[in-house]
């Protein structure tokens, strides 16, 4: 069953990663720039009302079913986005497709443990994992750069929402795990309090949170901000976000496995954090179209989120199995927290500060980050 886990996440992520940097801008399109950050938080609560109430799901449906109907819905949410006419509509379906995807990985996170019996491999696992995806970001922009011309989306939507195709088969015909999985019926106040009890995996959630906070911010508003307010087109966006995100499939990998074997994963998850904040409290400091300062600028932030990434993963799902389904939709739930927590922070310092130094915020609360990671007990 791994290679399909494998596969699905590869599709998915394709699917995802495609439209992930210019759904903000046909946000932006509709509603204008100062209301995109508000239906990305009410997908984001939608989706943590789902992750909070996941156990109670899984019990009814099960994982496969659950997978399956997600995938039709996304299908839907995202194939609408590329040919409606209406902004209503274009609400409720952005709304529906951003609420979903938290979901639909998280059900991949499941079939994922299900099939791990050796923790001491989970690191490379893991890490390879987030290197098929991570592939997946190297090319998605290539592709956003040829198919969006002139604030044009339907080609990326309608080439986004084919992968999806593949992946409901594939996950169709051999994620069925029934006969393996134990029913979950861990209560969420439950779960609370076993996080509570244990610093180790409450201090890594706080790092991975402060890590999607960061994505949440550079999604959503570093594609406005490159492209209306430094000026820059989406075909050189395209390839410097290309070049952006080449350290995921660079750099996971061989960190996963220097984690399983040598150093742990304190040290990389500590420089990861001093290398994002650096690269971006450095973005308010120039209002020049310079390709390759930004380029560099945002490979830099990207190397940084490598560690982080691979490292929180690695740390988090030693300390777990495929039963704990509640503790694992506990770590996912920081995606749609952050969704909700960065554009309103975003929004309420855009009442106060100019567009471009709404990153040093940002940086600020990255340098968070290592107040979570310093406590660790690192795993070598």
């Amino acid at each position: 069953m791994l290679w399909a886990v494998y596969i699905s996440n590869l599709l998915l992520s394709f699917h995802s990663y495609l439209i992930i940097y210019t759904d903000s801008s046909l946000l932006g399109k509709w509603f204008g720039e100062n209301l995109v950050g508000v239906f990305f938080m009410v997908a984001a609560a939608i989706s943590l009302v789902i992750l909070l109430n996941i156990s109670a799901i899984l019990n009814k449906i099960g994982n496969h079913k659950l997978i399956l109907y997600l995938i039709v819905l996304e299908f839907i949410s995202v194939g609408g986005l590329a040919i409606a006419t209406s902004s209503k509509l274009v609400a409720l379906l952005f709304i529906l497709h951003q609420a979903l995807l938290p979901i639909i990985f998280f059900s991949l996170d499941v079939f994922l443990e299900n099939t791990i019996t050796d923790e001491t491999r989970t690191g490379r696992i893991r890490a390879f994992f987030l290197t098929l995806s991570n592939i997946t970001l190297i090319v998605a922009p290539l592709i956003v750069s040829l198919l969006v011309t002139d604030g044009r989306y339907l080609a990326i939507y309608i080439a986004s929402s084919l992968f999806l195709l593949p992946m409901f088969f594939i996950a169709k015909k051999n994620l069925d795990t029934s006969k393996g999985v134990k029913r979950f019926s861990i209560k969420i106040a439950d779960t609370f309090k076993h996080l509570m009890e244990q610093p180790d995996i409450y201090n890594i959630l706080g790092a991975n949170f402060i890590l999607q906070f960061f994505y949440a911010w550079v999604v959503i508003y570093t594609p406005i901000y490159l492209h209306q307010y430094i000026g820059f087109s989406w075909s050189q966006i395209g390839i410097m976000f290309t070049i952006m995100l080449l350290p995921f499939v660079l750099f996971e990998y061989p960190i996963g496995k220097i984690a399983d074997k040598k150093l742990g994963e304190k040290e990389f998850l500590i420089a990861g954090f001093i290398i994002i904040a650096t690269a971006v409290i450095m973005i308010p400091l120039t209002t020049t179209a310079n390709f390759v300062f930004w380029t560099a600028l945002l490979f830099l932030s990207r190397t940084g989120a490598s560690f982080v990434e691979v490292t929180t993963e690695s740390y988090f799902f030693k300390h777990v199995d495929g039963s704990n389904a509640d503790t694992i939709s506990f770590f996912r739930l920081t995606r749609p927290l952050s969704y909700i927590t960065a554009p309103l922070i975003a929004i309420i310092t855009f009442q106060f500060l100019p567009f471009r130094y709404t990153f040093w915020i940002l940086g600020v609360i990255v340098i968070l980050g290592l107040r979570f990671a310093t406590r660790i007990h690192d795993t070598k």
